[in-house]
């Protein structure tokens, strides 16, 4: 059998320092809580993880290790679906918390050049090693 899943739009301009304490929600599966899927829910702030990148931040969510690069949602709607803004990144272990990149950055959307290329590279090229993309 074969199902049908819907793709959430992914916003890559979407930027905190115009749209501040968006609601958010971080879904993942953590380590501490295996097998269940988890999520967080909180309006979003930003962090420093070092001093030249801001990240995205929802400071109380205590998901832990394994949850990385699962999807940050906003406008929620009833059925579930909504619009990717970011991943679940790092937070730190003594406290709650988790970051998750930025997607708009001075620069522009370097995440949607970086999706964009790895929809086309070939498989045998990445497996050895990876994939340099420095076009982004």
């Amino acid at each position: 059998m074969e199902d049908i899943v819907t793709r959430f739009p992914i916003d890559f301009n979407y930027n905190q320092k115009t749209a501040p304490m968006t609601h958010t929600h971080g879904l993942g599966y953590t380590f501490n809580k295996d097998p269940d899927f988890r999520y967080c829910a909180k309006d979003l702030s930003t962090k420093y993880g070092i001093s030249v990148y801001e990240n995205l931040w929802m400071s109380v969510c205590d998901m832990s290790g394994g949850s990385s690069g699962g999807p940050w949602v906003k406008d929620t709607k009833d059925d579930g679906t909504g619009t990717i803004i970011s991943i679940n990144s790092w937070g730190y272990s003594s406290s709650t918390g988790m970051a998750g990149p930025n997607f708009y950055t001075a620069g522009g959307a370097k995440v949607e050049c970086l999706l964009e290329r790895a929809k086309v590279v070939d498989f045998d090229d990445a497996k050895n090693g990876g994939v340099i993309v420095s076009e982004c």
